[in-house]
Order: C-alpha cells, then sequence, then structure tokens
C-alpha cells in the first residue's frame, strides 16, 4: 500500500538539500530494509545529500537519487535567460524560477517528482513536490489526502529524532490553487539550531493531484535570504 508520504517526503528534502547536509540525522521513509545512498554525478560535478534515505511506497525497494543538477547538463530542465533560471519538470506539470545566483543549487529527488532549490550560505531551502493520489480508494477526498499525509509527517519525523512544535493548520490559497498551509518548528539534539518549516499542500480542482510547496528557513536567516526563498516560492505555477 502507498503511504502517501509526500509531505514528510518534501520535508526532509528541504532539511537534506540545505548546506548543512553532513550535520543532518539519517533519514528514513520507510519500512523496508534495503537502503541506499546515492552521490550524483552531473556535468564532472559530484553531489550528495549526506542523507541516508529508506523508501516504501509498495511492496519492493526503491531508492531514491537525489544530486545536483545545472543549466550545463545535457537534456537538463534548466534553461538560463537574462539571468533568470527556470526548471520546468514535465512529469509533475509545475515550474519555477529565480535568478541566478552562485549561493543558490538546484537538486531533485526524481522518484518523488520533487525539486528543491537551496542557499548554500544561509543553509535554508525551498522545494517542491508533486503526487498523483487518484488510485487511493480510501482518498476519495482532498482533505482525507491532507490528514493522512500529515500523520505520517509526525510519524517519519518522530521516526528520525525530530520534534515538532508549534503545528498550525490553514485554509488558503496559493498559486492560483486552494489548499492548506501549514507551520511548525523542527528541532533534534542533531540540529543545533531550530528550523521554521512553512508548507502549502495544494490541488488543482478535484483531479486528485497534490502539489506540495515547502520553505524551511534557519533560525539567525536574515529577512533578505528569507525573502529571496518566497519570491522563488511565488514562482511556482502549474503549467498543465
Amino acid at each position: 500500500m502507498k503511504k502517501y508520504l509526500i509531505i514528510a517526503l518534501v520535508s526532509v528534502f528541504a532539511l537534506s538539500s540545505c548546506g548543512k547536509s553532513n550535520d543532518q540525522p539519517k533519514v528514513t521513509t520507510g519500512s523496508n530494509e534495503a537502503t541506499s545512498t546515492k552521490t550524483v554525478e552531473t556535468n564532472d560535478k559530484k553531489a550528495s545529500t549526506g542523507v541516508e534515505v529508506k523508501t516504501s511506497t509498495g511492496n519492493e525497494a526503491e531508492e531514491t537519487k537525489t544530486g545536483t543538477i545545472t543549466e550545463e547538463d545535457s537534456d537538463s530542465p534548466i534553461q538560463e535567460k537574462d539571468g533568470v533560471i527556470t526548471y520546468k519538470h514535465e512529469k509533475g506539470g509545475y515550474e519555477i524560477s529565480y535568478k541566478k545566483s552562485s549561493d543558490l543549487k538546484t537538486l531533485e529527488d526524481p522518484r518523488y517528482n520533487s525539486v528543491g532549490v537551496s542557499n548554500t550560505t544561509n543553509n535554508s531551502s525551498v522545494s517542491f513536490g508533486f503526487e498523483d493520489y487518484s488510485q487511493a480508494k480510501a482518498l476519495d477526498t482532498f482533505d482525507k489526502y491532507t490528514e493522512l499525509s500529515i500523520e505520517n509527517l509526525k510519524k517519519q519525523f518522530s521516526a528520525i529524532s525530530l520534534d515538532i512544535s508549534d503545528f498550525k493548520k490553514e485554509v488558503t490559497e496559493f498559486a492560483g490553487m486552494k489548499g492548506y498551509k501549514i507551520t511548525y518548528k523542527v528541532s533534534s539534539k542533531q540540529i543545533p539550531q531550530k528550523m521554521s518549516m512553512t508548507q502549502y499542500v495544494l490541488q488543482k480542482g478535484n483531479d486528485k493531484k497534490a502539489y506540495t510547496v515547502t520553505k524551511g528557513i534557519y533560525d539567525g536567516t536574515s529577512a533578505e535570504g528569507e525573502k529571496e526563498l518566497d519570491e522563488i516560492m511565488k514562482s511556482f505555477k502549474i503549467t498543465k
């Protein structure tokens, strides 16, 4: 049975894509025994989140490959024009854009239709994910999908010794879609600084395709640094 972990996975992705990846705890996102840490080589550059990921979306073990990508890659979804980087996620049907900066790195997790942009200077990030839950008969409404995802989020974070506090959920509208805005703080003995998480869980119409937009900001991040990430979040749009 599929676990519908997209909120948890994108949250973990936000944590693991930060510049302090080597300080992050190991992450498990499922129950299978097979575990794989992948280093992805792109254009002779090696990148790794430094996070061990264990996934389970069915009966078979699956690998999660996560790494940086650059606009120089062949067949890259990244395009640059007039100093602006645009990332188009064809399968997920969404795109984001941001001003080119040496501080910003784009990472993707193909297995979960996720992409993240990490600021390697202030160690904060934004990430985006997509999940089709139309085959889950028990999840006949977006509210049920959201509640199950939140339940899994809390279980997954607890399993990797991450504490959640100040959890709030409210109805919202973002990028032309209705959904929920979820905010909470994450902390643990392994992370010296608290991280404030803001997530938008959205659905376009009644098509049972959920989109998750997540921002993770470490305490002490400047207002300018947070504004930069806010602008990337606002650039998110559905392309199909």
